[in-house]
C-alpha cells in the first residue's frame, strides 16, 4: 500500500524507469483502476492512459474508440454516453472473461493513484472536441494538485497547438507523428516538449542520440521482454511503456544500481 500512497513527482523519478501502459495490461483489463493500482505497486513510476469523449461530452478512459475488444458491449464510445459504459464489463486481454470493473474516468484515476505516480496523458483524435478535452483535464490536473505529475502526449499538431495555447505550464510529450515530413525529435523540439515517445520498430539508436543531445527525454513504446528491454536501455531509452510492469521491474532496478 505504501506505494499508492507516497508522493510521486517529475523530480522524484530515477531513470531508467517504467510506464505501466493502460495499467497491467498484459495480465488485467486495460486501462482500469485496478490495473493501474497494480501497475504501481509491482514498481511503476508512470501510467499511461488515453483520453476519448463520450456523446454526453464526458472524459472517459479508452484507447479504442470501439468497446468490442475490450468489453463485453458494441458501440462507439463516442456514441455512447459515460453511464452506457460504465454499465460494461472489460475483459481480460486474450479472454472473454468479465471482469468486474468497467470503463474509469480521468477523475477517478487522480483522486485514487494521483499523488502515487506520474501520468502520462494521450489525447486521442478528439476532433472538434479537442479544446474542451484539453481544457477539462487542464482543470482536473490544478484541482488535484497534479502540475508536477502529469504530461499531455499526441501524435497531432493540431492538439499540441491546443496544448500550448490553453495549457502551455504542462508538459508536454512529442508521439510518433507518423508523418514523412516531420521527424518525431524535430516535432518534439518545435513544440517545446520535454520528452518524446518513440514507436517500437521505428527509430534507432542515432535518433535517441539526437534526442538526448537536445535535452529531450525518451520514451519507447513498448518493451514487455527483458531482451527488447535491454536493446532499449542500452540505447539510452529513460522510460520504457510496458504491459508487463511484473516482468521487467528487476531489469530497472538493475539498470539503476549501474548509473
Amino acid at each position: 500500500m505504501s506505494r499508492l500512497t507516497q508522493g510521486k513527482r517529475f523530480d522524484d523519478i530515477v531513470f531508467p524507469a517504467l510506464c505501466a501502459h493502460r495499467g497491467l495490461s498484459g495480465l488485467m483489463p486495460e486501462s482500469c483502476l485496478p490495473g493501474f493500482a497494480a501497475g504501481i505497486a509491482l514498481g511503476a513510476d508512470e501510467i499511461e492512459f488515453d483520453i476519448r469523449l463520450t456523446k454526453d461530452n464526458r472524459l472517459v478512459i479508452s484507447h479504442d474508440n470501439k468497446v468490442e475488444r475490450i468489453a463485453d458491449g458494441t458501440g462507439i464510445v463516442s456514441e455512447l454516453t459515460l453511464s452506457q459504459l460504465q454499465a460494461m464489463r472489460l475483459k481480460a486481454p486474450g479472454s472473454e472473461k468479465q471482469w468486474q470493473v468497467t470503463f474509469a474516468t480521468p477523475e477517478e484515476i487522480f483522486a485514487a493513484v494521483g499523488s502515487a505516480c506520474v501520468m502520462n496523458l494521450h489525447f486521442k483524435a478528439l476532433g472538434e472536441g479537442t479544446s474542451f478535452a484539453v481544457a477539462e483535464m487542464k482543470r482536473l490536473v490544478y484541482q488535484y494538485a497534479l502540475e508536477d505529475s502529469v504530461y499531455f502526449s499526441t501524435s497531432e499538431e493540431e492538439t499540441m497547438q491546443q496544448f500550448i495555447a490553453l495549457a502551455p505550464d504542462i508538459p508536454r510529450n512529442a508521439l510518433e507523428p507518423w508523418r514523412e515530413d516531420l521527424d518525431i525529435v524535430d516535432y518534439a523540439l518545435r513544440y517545446g516538449c520535454k520528452r518524446c515517445q518513440l514507436f517500437k520498430g521505428v527509430f534507432d539508436e542515432e535518433k535517441v542520440k539526437r534526442a538526448i543531445a537536445a535535452g529531450v527525454v525518451c520514451n519507447v513504446f513498448w518493451a514487455d521482454d527483458e531482451e527488447t528491454a535491454r536493446e532499449y536501455l542500452d540505447m539510452g531509452i529513460s522510460v520504457l511503456l510496458t504491459n508487463r510492469t511484473d516482468l521487467l521491474i528487476r531489469i530497472i532496478n538493475e539498470y539503476r544500481q549501474k548509473t
